[in-house]
């Protein structure tokens, strides 16, 4: 029987008491997805008083929760795009910045002993024609003229699909959210901090986050909510999509073990993971904006689609489905940094919130810390977006409706 839910989902959510006095706090950390839990063990490590407030009756069981929990450098907008909207130099450290998360979330995994599933993969990024191949070459040629590694194949048997090419970069990454962010909850609290379910927050005034009946007086604050409530300054920095996702079980072997990127528009992804009788496959995709209101059923049907393309004619049992809410910006970048003086967020991290949870807690406590961080400038909220970014950014998205909420409309 298929279930309606995702691959993460644990007998055991994690609880945490209610608020239920006046408390103060180095940081108020409100949300308490992978990117909150992120930044309470980063800044308790640091030696902050950390308080976490959640809505939520659990930890981890929003946009967490509906992760295909890929971590990689690669993001939505292709590296020449990246050149194109932000320069040589800035393409180069969006790249890094991914790099230096993975390597962040390697380092935290072995040096606390966190049994999550993690592994490092290779990432494949294919073409479906000629013409693809011919795209993919350039981008190939961009990624190794800024001195990353990278390897080109002509010949794409090798993945053991229809393909006319793939692009292969390694030393990206997988794992299982909930373990990972479960286990990172546990060291947030030993190292200090203090995590409080079932306590919505209310408002916030000059630094007094107040929920229901109580309050937390803060020297700073970040919010770590999927659309923060508070600031209404990015409202228009960022809009609303849905993710499509299926989990299959296929025979072993049938596909090598990694994470996969295909070049449409709105593009497909998957990963291959092995397990002892069979691999799952986790494919997700037909991405659209959420105010286009589509059947869901339609976009399971175009993705089911997709999926007997690539497999063919071999068996496959789809075990669970789910859809999943993205935020994208206006330029492709997370918004992360400060919006007033004392006052922080995180938000618009794309299909790429594994990634992002490290990189802003990374930033965050950076900007707090008052260090160097060459990503504070790069990610900041308060840049500017360019006519050109937008004209090149609005022209994706018309490719994007065309070639996938439009065309689903009338399945």
């Amino acid at each position: 029987m298929m279930r309606e839910e995702s691959s993460w989902e644990l007998q055991s959510a994690k609880t945490y008491p209610t608020l239920s006095q006046n408390i103060e706090a180095d940081i108020v950390i409100i949300g308490a997805g992978l990117v909150g839990i992120f930044n309470a063990y980063i800044l308790s490590k640091a030696g902050l008083k950390v308080v976490v407030l959640e809505s939520k009756k659990e930890i981890l069981h929003s946009t967490t929760l509906v992760t295909t929990a890929f971590i990689t450098k690669i993001i939505d907008s292709s590296y020449e795009e990246l050149i194109t909207l932000f320069g040589k130099e800035n393409a180069r450290l969006i790249w890094q910045s991914g790099q230096d998360a993975i390597d962040c979330i390697a380092d935290i995994i072995e040096n606390e002993n966190i049994d999550c599933e993690f592994k490092f993969v290779k990432v494949f990024t294919y073409a479906k024609d000629y013409k693809q191949f011919t795209k993919l070459t350039k981008e190939y040629e961009a990624i190794k003229e800024s001195g990353i590694e990278a390897a080109l194949w002509k010949d794409g048997s090798s993945l053991h699909f229809k393909n006319s090419g793939f692009m292969e970069i390694s030393d990206q990454a997988t794992f299982h959210p909930l373990k990972f962010g479960y286990a990172l909850a546990d060291l947030a609290e030993s190292a200090g901090a203090k995590i409080f379910t079932d306590s919505e927050v209310l408002s916030i005034e000059n630094l007094t986050v107040k929920i229901k009946d109580y309050q937390v007086q803060a020297t700073d604050i970040l919010l770590a909510t999927h659309y923060p409530f508070i600031n209404k300054g990015t409202q228009f920095k960022k809009s609303l999509y849905v993710s499509y996702v299926y989990e299959l079980e296929i025979a072993k072997g049938l596909i090598r073990e990694g994470l996969y990127l295909d070049m449409d528009n709105p593009y497909h992804y998957f990963k291959i993971d092995s397990f002892e009788n069979f691999d799952r496959m986790i494919m997700g995709g037909e991405d659209h904006r959420k105010d286009i209101k589509i059947n869901p059923s339609k976009n399971f049907r175009a993705l089911e689609e997709y999926i007997q393309l690539i497999l063919g004619e071999n068996d496959y049992k789809i075990t669970r489905k789910w859809d999943g809410p993205i935020i994208e910006s206006v330029d492709g970048l997370p918004l992360i940094g400060d919006i007033k003086p004392h006052m922080f967020e995180v938000t618009a991290l794309s299909g790429s919130g594994m990634t992002y949870a490290a990189v802003s807690a990374l930033i965050i406590r950076d900007l707090i810390l008052k260090k160097n961080n060459p990503y504070i400038d790069l990610y900041s909220i308060k840049r500017t977006t360019t006519l050109r970014q937008y004209i090149i950014k609005g022209y994706n998205y018309v490719q994007e409706f065309f070639g996938g909420a439009f065309k689903n409309f009338f399945k």
